[in-house]
């Protein structure tokens, strides 16, 4: 696949996923609605932080990155046939492994709380046995999501990349209609058992998350068999990758495990303000590096395959560097905004200007850390596709205990208590994206030791310069812009706000895409002559008309 193909297929992956990610938006405006940031918003939180770590283990994370370049491999080498009996199998093997892991969770579950928010000073009472009920509603929605991560895997590998990058807009639209119709049926007031219908309506999105794939298999040509073992099946390979990225690939998410832990000693709210802060922060990864990285892996792993170094380099190169275009601007803008984008996305029913005001400065120092978040998008997959999964494995245990270091430092819950400074909400956010910076330098380092230093940090170096000084501008246009309505003393109305909001991001777009085509930053180049040519059609095709 060449480097405008890969632009073009995330292209699509971001399409999808905006969709996806806007909806994500509106579940969470429609919950901070009616639940805010109560102790019971904090239950439900943490009763999904379960099932969800263990989706990100064994579903979309680590067996998708692992899986994918395999399926590539068998399709290139033994055909579709082969390929589809690898497709059921890595399905039945992963069903075997969840489906007793969610019965003992669901037994469990007063347990599983207990190892998560209980202890001194964590949940307690109605607040625990809550969050209890609400584990065990949600705890099979990782069998629902394992299975509709695999149908994604095998629709990638065909580079079918707009359905299963969808399929997760089914999950929000579900739950949104599911989890109010539920809700008010079992409490009209949307008291403290409306949340039970939110739990029902996470299972509901599960299964329609899944479902909606299976007819672009069956169009592709997939059919189920009932087998587990096949000689040359090529599922060792997959368990061979998948078990050391089990951690490796889904650092970042056992990081805010670790990070819901401390928060559930702290105040009640500073789950939620964490929960709405981070989902924030996780939208232009969930936009660009999301979707960059899952485009680029089928391509990294036919290269791979051919054993050609020198284009695998220039593809991750393309790839890195694109989703350094988003993450910087972004996380700059996030810095800038963030009270302001809060207060639109969700002051309203039960969150109060107290909750937007916590929630902004949490989102802050979450955004210090979106650079090393979306480089991990794209590293992680290149080990995977060079078969190196743990390398990554290692760097991500430096990573968690660094995470649980700072955390202990920076507040004054856990276990531990250096006592360095008491941050709260904040310091944990500030834990979470030092550790993943880290771990994307470390992992950077130690691929281009794989290259053979084929990856030439002067230029990468160059590149993320231009990028930051194109963001800088853009940065400093959307302050003063944003100085100037203060000034002018802007009314604090929702109509006033979203125009503010929308202008200052408008105008933050178009100054940076405006500073990097000065500046002669390529991928921005490309990406604009792209959609200028899908806007305007292409001049020498209307030429060759002609």
């Amino acid at each position: 696949m060449s480097k405008q193909h890969i632009t073009i297929s995330a292209g699509v992956m971001a399409v999808a996923i905006s969709i996806s990610r806007v909806l994500g938006l509106v579940r969470d405006q429609v919950f901070a609605f009616f639940f805010g940031s109560t102790w019971v918003a904090d239950a439900f939180i943490v009763a999904f932080r379960i099932p969800n770590l263990l989706r990100d283990l064994f579903a979309e994370g680590a067996l998708s990155q692992a899986y994918v370049p395999v399926l590539t491999q068998k399709i290139i080498h033994k055909g579709q046939e082969a390929a589809w009996r690898l497709a059921s199998m890595v399905l039945n093997w992963q069903l075997a492994v969840l489906v007793p892991i969610t019965i003992l969770g669901m037994i469990y579950a007063s347990d599983v709380v207990e190892a998560i928010a209980g202890g001194t000073g964590g949940f307690t009472g109605e607040k625990f046995d809550m969050t209890v009920q609400l584990t065990r509603i949600m705890f099979p929605f990782i069998v629902l999501v394992s299975m509709a991560a695999v149908f994604m895997g095998t629709l990638n590998a065909r580079h079918i990349f707009f359905i299963p990058a969808s399929a997760s807009s089914m999950f929000n639209i579900t739950s949104i209609l599911v989890g109010v119709l539920v809700g008010y049926c079992i409490d009209p007031h949307f008291g403290p058992w409306a949340i039970v219908g939110w739990a029902i309506a996470t299972l509901a999105g599960g299964f329609m998350q899944m479902a909606i794939q299976v007819p672009s298999l069956w169009r592709e040509g997939f059919r189920y068999e009932p087998i587990f073992f096949a000689r040359d099946s090529g599922m060792d390979d997959v368990v061979r990758r998948a078990l050391p990225g089990i951690i490796a690939a889904s650092a970042v998410e056992v990081n805010v495990l670790v990070t819901t832990y401390f928060a559930s000693h702290l105040d009640d709210g500073s789950v939620a303000w964490l929960n709405y802060s981070l989902r924030l922060a996780y939208l232009p990864i969930g936009l660009f590096g999301v979707g960059i990285g899952t485009a680029v892996l089928p391509s990294l792993s036919r290269s791979a395959t051919e054993r050609n170094l020198e284009q695998f380099r220039v593809q991750f190169n393309h790839a890195f560097r694109l989703a350094m275009c988003f993450a910087i601007p972004s996380a700059i803008g996030m810095v800038i905004i963030s009270p302001l984008l809060i207060s639109v996305l969700f002051e309203r029913g039960r969150f109060s200007a107290t909750d937007t005001l916590e929630t902004a400065r949490v989102l802050r120092f979450y955004a210090a850390g979106l650079v090393g978040y979306a480089a991990l998008k794209v590293i992680v997959p290149a080990f995977y596709a060079l078969g190196k999964a743990r390398k990554p494995m290692i760097v991500s245990f430096i990573g968690i205990a660094v995470n649980f270091f700072l955390c202990s430092a920076l507040t004054s819950a856990g276990p531990v208590d250096f006592g360095w400074i008491d941050l709260k909400a904040k310091g944990l956010a500030l834990a979470t994206s030092c550790s993943a910076v880290l771990n994307a330098i470390i992992l950077m380092l130690m691929l281009r030791a794989l290259l053979e230093k084929r990856i030439d940090f002067h230029e990468t170096l160059g590149g993320l310069l231009r990028v930051a000084c194109a963001s800088a501008i853009m940065g400093f246009a959307v302050f003063s812009l944003l100085q100037l309505f203060h000034v002018f003393r802007m009314p604090g109305l929702l109509w006033s706000n979203i125009l503010q909001l929308l202008l200052l991001v408008g105008v933050g777009a178009l100054v940076f895409l405006a500073a990097a085509r000065f500046l002669k930053i390529p991928e921005v180049r490309e990406l604009t002559d792209l959609i200028l040519k899908k806007i305007y059609g292409d001049p020498a095709k209307a030429a060759g008309k002609d």
